[in-house]
């Protein structure tokens, strides 16, 4: 408004200065007040010029005022629609953190490690989960099936975790390594035999299955009982020196004859009512599977996987503490041995 009134009063003042300036109409005498009419005129025609150019000025700001006033309230309602969408998003983020701190609790209980108890308490928990077998005849039979049916479950679990299906024919491999307090043992083989399936599955079975089969001095197998015609449970015994054992398996055994293969699941017994495990020997846990799978009319492929694990000290009565060498070593020489053995008698 200050920058309208200056240039107003500049037009009144040029106004002015060419009135002043500005020739007679005429060269002759004129009357004093024609000359102010005349004047007059002038000056009302210039006030209606810078009237009109006044007004011109003034519906200007005016539409400048107007749009501005409109500028400012779009300016208002976009601020007011980015808060609402801010609102809106924040209670969405609120509601997202919430389910995830709902989650994150659900499985904080679920992961949570439960204290370890001075012992296991067996007096809601089946044999067969305990992997016992006791010694009435009908609850052993039923604990047994158990023990190895479940073992039989969880074989897609030990093919994915020990490769056995992507090994070709001829692999042989046998691992041992320590973790913490116990020694790991791992065996696997692959290989080709001639002849059906069903053939060479019942030449595996009665490796296991047979009374008095031959074995080495390092090796001896002892049927304990039967379960049927699939089912045969073994005392393995294992010693470096053709003495006393030093590390001993009570193998539960099973057959599963299927379209196209012979499986043959083996679990280890950790406990058994009726055949304790004598002093000073190692206990090995073990699972293992013999696979025959028929891959031609006349040709079956042959794959054994095994994983176990033993503790890491021996017991005082051990022969294995009169050794040279590490207990590792000393296992890795054992296991190698029993391994030779059966596939000997595999073959």
């Amino acid at each position: 408004m200050e920058g309208d009134a200056l240039a107003t009063n500049d037009l009144l003042d040029a106004a002015i200065v060419n009135s002043i300036l500005a020739p007679a109409p005429s060269s002759e005498p004129m009357h004093y007040q024609q000359r102010q009419k005349l004047e007059l005129a002038y000056l009302r025609q210039q006030a209606a010029d810078l009237k009109l150019q006044l007004d011109a000025l003034t519906n200007t700001k005016a539409l400048q005022v107007e749009s501005s006033g409109n500028h400012w309230e779009k300016v208002a309602r976009n601020q007011k629609l980015a808060s609402e969408m801010a609102t809106l998003e924040n209670a969405r983020l609120k509601r997202v953190m919430e389910d995830q701190i709902t989650l994150a609790s659900a499985l904080e209980k679920v992961l949570a490690k439960r204290p370890r108890l001075a012992a296991t308490p067996t007096m809601d928990m089946a044999d067969w989960k305990l992997r016992r077998l006791p010694t009435d005849p009908t609850r052993r039979a039923t604990a047994f099936h158990a023990i190895v049916d479940d073992a039989y479950q969880a074989l897609e679990t030990m093919y994915v975790r020990s490769g056995i299906w992507d090994d070709p024919p001829g692999h042989r491999s046998l691992g041992i390594s320590e973790d913490n307090d116990m020694i790991l043992v791992s065996i696997k083989s692959v290989v080709n035999v001639i002849g059906p399936y069903l053939e060479v599955g019942d030449r595996f079975w009665s490796v296991w299955n047979a009374s008095g089969a031959p074995t080495s001095h390092h090796l001896r197998l002892e049927i304990v009982d039967r379960f049927g015609e699939n089912g045969v449970y073994v005392r393995m015994s294992v010693s470096l020196d053709a003495t006393m054992p030093c590390m001993y398996l009570m193998y539960a055994i099973k057959r599963y004859v299927l379209g196209d293969r012979v499986i043959i699941v083996q679990k280890t017994i950790l406990d058994d009512e009726s055949h304790p495990v004598p002093p000073g020997v190692l206990v090995g846990n073990y699972s293992a599977c013999m696979v025959a799978q028929a891959i031609g009319p006349d040709l079956t492929s042959r794959r054994v996987v095994v994983q176990g694990k033993l503790p890491a000290q021996p017991p005082m009565e051990n022969p294995l503490r009169h050794q040279n060498l590490h207990v590792s070593d000393a296992v890795l020489k054992m296991v190698r041995l029993v391994f030779d053995t059966l596939e000997q008698l595999f073959s």
